[in-house]
């Protein structure tokens, strides 16, 4: 996570939308706090904040309440869901509508049998917002300012103890205990605010400008970080503003995309003169009745919360349209409609496809309301593309749709996801998903807002000014035709084998068009279709450069791209090393051994053991080979070099995948052996006749590698390097992990003598074994028992891996994005950016290197899990493979 810390008179000018701060007429109350403890101190700040409210004449629009003790419940459902968070701010402004209310106020409690299902009940009805008006642009005009008081004590004093008794001004004439607690409602949060009565929690304590990594101060910026991810998650935002107080002292934070921008703390008790300032520039109303905009505050104006009736339309759709559309589409519109979710509806202003074909540049520009709810996935990281998916309404073309709603990265030197799409497309829109294996884009592109059509932008990285900013984020939004399931959920063996060479038939016909994916995982291939008839489409192109792009080794940001789990051993291992097909190709094996390991080695393991004792095997695996960074990729490197088979149990079952699986392990060990760094192991063939079909898709020159499969693991010989290769095999002391000595070597590029120099020695291996018959396998998709799992730690508390990039957490359900980090500080603040932060679903960072990191501060971020299983199906035969040229 990124914080900068800039000083508070530059940031109320610079942050706050605006021009004025309140006329000197308006008086605001003084603050009286009993700061003995936490929750004595929220009845003094409720007043004082409501007290502001009151002066700036939005008493009946805002109001303050303390949420700490009872949490969001518009997610109903085990705790285990994604949507949960028992995190809660302590405090929070929202607006007192009707539908607001009806969320946040505290509800009687039910008596018998309604009490189970009092807290689903559905409060989002239509909101009436209030009229707004435009608030004048401009240079600062002098004098504005005059309402600031000095700076006194930048930061709370460590060596304070944290049961001092109150200082001048900070009296106890207030109730010692709490306020009325009301409950959160992440919804319809505008401000959200963390109060700590102890100065060791204040997290911007920043001596000689580095953000202090002390325990409690990290952590304090992790629920901050989590406060603003769930209202980003819940709400469709640009930015969000924030408060940090910590007995006398506050601090603001703006948050966005890039990070967050904190103001230096000032001591708000000898005068509310401040706060009554950022309340007035974000609250006020004016004269003529008329309040401030609401996306000044942050919100997206291009989406509001839908019409009555629109929302009952949206929510009945899944009853009311069941049997015109797919059952994918119709339980995403089912989940999309969960009670307590607002429904919005989303202004897309875009060319769009006339006739549902895909979308070309050229087509008219058109502005389609798509309806949207509750999303079936989202990011786990405040900083980052915040990639949510929703399963939408197309209120213009009366049908479901797929948006996919992120943040990317604008940089002259990137495609975004659209135009690789376009590219992707080209001269072939009239062709069908069963022949390219790409989604259907019908339209789209970056969000533009206002008159003067300006695109959504973060800002964050404008206060960056004395070392290379990151670049800005951009918000864009892609509609897609086909609603597809997750590779995860495959019903069969043979359905995830189909789906994944219908991947790579896809990532073929890009890398013909000089397109390399470059993010190759489980998360980024759907699912259409059911057993034989399954087709797999290669989606999220968002990573994807163009043959001519990866020559530039320039990198974009200081981290890799890509989603760790599956990427390949080289570019983990070295960090020199530049992406090419043969690593694209590399992620497809990891893909089959990670689901290979999770899903179907358990069957295969001793029954006398403990089930549990064998599900926390499985997951030392899973950990040890795909999850670790602080490795580089070492097992996953051994793995390779050696044929360190991880499944051998699943592997002597000569189950088709399984011989499929090793059979393309195998050409990796030849892929290696052409780079000169092979450390091989004995190898003999199983013994077993392959039983082949005729082939039905035409490869290229190139003969299929041979069923030959490692089955030790202890290193033998060095190998010679093939022809072209380096002349010196590197040789890598297996029984060190830690041996990092290589990490800077340069890596020769891929030799036409490799079997990944094209696609296809791999592709017939695995046509001709799709070609026989795949027995059904047990599939165990349920979470893995005797395995930790985050669903309520709270952020800033758990010690991570990797920065995510899925809806879930750990091995028990999608694997995550892993982002080395680069900090440096600025001036008066400290460039946090965080290892352990959980980057999203379909997300990471668009970059190419790294660098050698200067210090290491970490400010961990809550994760969550999705429980849902796909149901396991009968045997299938390899009837039939779609999309065959």
């Amino acid at each position: 996570m990124f914080w900068l810390i800039l000083p508070l008179k530059y940031w109320m000018i610079h942050c706050l939308p605006g021009e004025e701060d309140a006329p000197d007429s308006i008086q605001f109350p003084s603050f009286v706090v009993d700061m003995a403890t936490e929750r004595t101190m929220y009845p003094g700040l409720e007043k004082g904040f409501n007290g502001i409210l009151g002066e700036i004449g939005c008493a009946e629009l805002f109001t303050t309440i303390a949420t700490d003790s009872k949490a969001d419940t518009s997610a109903p459902g085990s705790p285990g869901s994604q949507d949960y968070n028992p995190l809660k701010p302590d405090m929070v402004i929202v607006p007192k509508t009707k539908a607001a209310r009806a969320a946040y106020e505290p509800k009687p409690k039910p008596k018998g049998k309604k009490a189970a299902s009092a807290d689903a009940t559905d409060v989002f009805g239509p909101v009436t917002t209030p009229a707004s008006a435009t608030v004048p642009s401009g240079p600062l005009p002098s004098g504005s300012s005059s309402g600031h008081v000095p700076v006194t004590n930048a930061q709370p004093d460590p060596q304070r103890p944290a049961n001092a008794q109150p200082a001048s001004g900070e009296t106890s004439d207030v109730p010692k205990e709490a306020t009325r607690s009301s409950r959160m409602a992440w919804a319809f949060a505008e401000v959200v605010m963390e109060i700590k009565s102890s100065d060791a929690s204040f997290p911007f304590y920043a001596p000689n400008g580095e953000l202090s990594t002390a325990e409690k101060r990290v952590q304090s910026r992790g629920q901050l970080a989590e406060y603003g991810l769930e209202v980003f998650r819940r709400q469709h935002r640009c930015f969000l503003f924030a408060i940090a107080i910590v007995r006398n002292k506050a601090a603001f934070i703006r948050f966005d995309r890039n990070g967050a921008v904190v103001s230096q703390a000032f001591d708000y008790i000898p005068s509310s003169r401040v706060l009554g300032n950022f309340f007035y520039r974000l609250f006020h109303v004016h004269r003529n009745g008329m309040s401030i905009p609401r996306e000044l505050r942050g919100h997206d104006p291009t989406a509001e919360l839908a019409c009555e009736s629109c929302t009952t339309l949206f929510r009945d759709l899944h009853k009311t349209r069941k049997n015109d559309f797919d059952p994918v589409a119709v339980a995403g519109l089912e989940k999309a409609a969960t009670k307590g979710w607002p429904i919005y509806c989303l202004s897309i202003k875009s060319p769009w496809s006339p006739d549902g074909r895909a979308v070309r540049p050229d087509d008219p520009v058109e502005t389609h309301r798509v309806l949207v709810g509750r999303p079936l996935f989202s990011s786990l990281s405040m900083m980052g593309r915040g990639t949510r998916g929703f399963v939408g309404w197309d209120l213009d073309a009366d049908r479901p749709v797929f948006v996919k709603d992120s943040w990317r990265t604008e940089s002259d030197r990137l495609h975004s996801e659209l135009e690789i799409y376009h590219q992707l497309w080209s001269g072939q829109e009239s062709q069908s998903v069963e022949v390219t294996h790409i989604p259907t884009v019908l339209g789209g592109g970056d969000v533009i807002t206002g008159n003067r059509g300006s695109v959504q932008r973060t800002r964050t990285q404008q206060f960056v000014d004395d070392i290379k900013p990151d670049p800005p984020r951009v918000h864009s939004r892609i509609v897609l035709k086909e609603i597809g399931r997750r590779l995860k959920d495959f019903e069969h063996v043979y359905e995830l084998g189909l789906a994944v060479f219908g991947a790579l038939q896809a990532h073929q016909m890009a890398y013909e068009r000089k397109i390399l994916h470059r993010d190759i995982s489980l998360n980024n291939i759907l699912i259409v279709g059911s057993r034989d008839e399954a087709i797999g489409l290669l989606c999220d192109w968002d990573l994807a450069k163009t043959l001519q792009q990866l020559e530039d080794s320039t990198p974009t940001r200081g981290m890799r791209s890509g989603t760790w789990q599956y990427m390949s051993a080289l570019l983990q291992r070295f960090v020199n090393k530049r992406h090419e097909l043969s690593d694209d190709l590399e992620s497809f094996v990891h893909i089959f051994s990670w689901s290979t390991v999770r899903y179907f080695l358990l069957s295969m393991m001793e029954k006398d053991a403990a089930r549990e004792d064998n599900e926390r095997a499985v997951s030392d695996v899973l950990m040890q080979h795909f999850d670790v960074t602080n490795t580089n990729g070492y097992a996953k490197y051994r793995m390779v070099l050696i044929a360190d088979d991880i499944a051998m149990q699943f592997s002597a079952s000569k189950h088709p995948f399984a011989m499929m699986r090793l059979e393309l392990v195998n050409l990796l060990q030849e892929h290696y052996r052409s780079l000169g760094m092979t450390l091989t192991s004995v190898a003999q063939p199983m013994g077993r006749d392959i039983v082949r079909r005729k082939p039905r898709l035409p490869v290229q020159s190139g003969n299929a590698a041979s069923p030959v499969l490692a089955t030790s693991a202890t290193a033998q010989t060095v190998g010679a390097p093939g022809p072209g290769s380096s002349s010196t095999p590197a040789v890598i002391d297996l029984t060190d992990d830690s041996d990092t000595s290589a990490r800077s070597r340069a890596i020769p590029k891929t030799p036409k003598t490799s079997p990944l120099y094209t696609h296809a020695q791999f592709m017939a291996i695995m046509d001709r074994w799709l070609d026989v018959g795949w027995p059904a396998l047990e599939k165990h998709s349920q979470p893995l028992k005797g395995v930790a799992t985050a669903t309520s730690t709270p952020a800033g508390s758990r010690a991570s891996s990797g920065s995510r990039r899925s809806s879930e957490e750990d091995i028990n359900t999608r694997p995550y994005k892993q982002s080395k980090y680069v900090p440096s500080f600025v001036g008066l603040g400290g460039h946090l950016s965080d290892p352990d932060e959980e980057e999203d679903e379909q997300d990471t960072m668009d970059v190419e290197n790294q660098s050698t990191p200067k210090k290491t501060h970490t400010a961990n971020f809550k994760a969550t899990h999705d429980t849902r299983t796909p149901s396991n199906a009968g045997s299938s035969k390899g009837s039939r493979r779609s999309g065959k040229k």
